[in-house]
């Protein structure tokens, strides 16, 4: 009784390809490179006697162009190692990023303060309430930032709000209730 036999062997201990030059060619490189090696994997299967494998070839991931972050410079103060020396890549990767930084007072706070200083004794639109904030220094607060605090300060009844006749904006004073 005849058997079939097969032996065969792949091996691709290290390779290696390196390019430089357009991002565009790049990709078009990287899309044939993984469109070769899958046909190598085909052909393996073909040889060992396996009916042809279809594969679903997926268009290629967008990949993004990232830029290097400056890498912060950590100090042991106390003579122990660094996170970066002891090897502990959870912190290390930590480390790697920019550090995050307080935008100051929330925007409830601003609002609540607005209200101590009596800006509120007269109904004003969320315009002149941000005109106001940029005025006295905050000038990364938008309109779409206060819409939320604006709402809940309402329902706790620190302000009001009442939309005039005819008019298209909520106009927000002072509420019943203090802080």
């Amino acid at each position: 009784m005849a058997t079939n036999k097969i032996k065969f062997e792949m091996t691709l201990k290290e390779l290696t390809f390196k390019f430089e030059g357009d991002y565009e060619q790049g990709q078009r490189l990287q899309q044939g490179i993984n469109k070769t090696l899958g046909d190598l994997g085909r052909l393996q299967g073909i040889a060992a006697g396996h009916d042809e494998v279809k594969v679903i070839e997926a268009p290629p991931l967008a990949t993004t162009r990232t830029s290097r972050r400056r890498k912060r410079k950590s100090e042991p103060s106390d003579g122990k190692p660094s996170d970066s020396e002891s090897g502990d890549q959870e912190n290390l990767q930590q480390n790697n990023l920019p550090e995050r930084r307080s935008s100051g007072v929330s925007p409830t706070k601003l609002l609540i303060n607005l209200r101590k200083a009596g800006f509120f004794s007269d109904p004003k639109t969320s315009g002149q309430i941000v005109s106001e904030l940029n005025r006295s220094g905050h000038t990364s607060i938008k309109d779409s930032d206060l819409s939320a605090p604006l709402l809940r300060l309402c329902q706790r009844n620190i302000l009001s709000r009442d939309k005039p006749n005819g008019a298209k904006n909520w106009m927000y004073g002072a509420g019943v209730n203090d802080e």
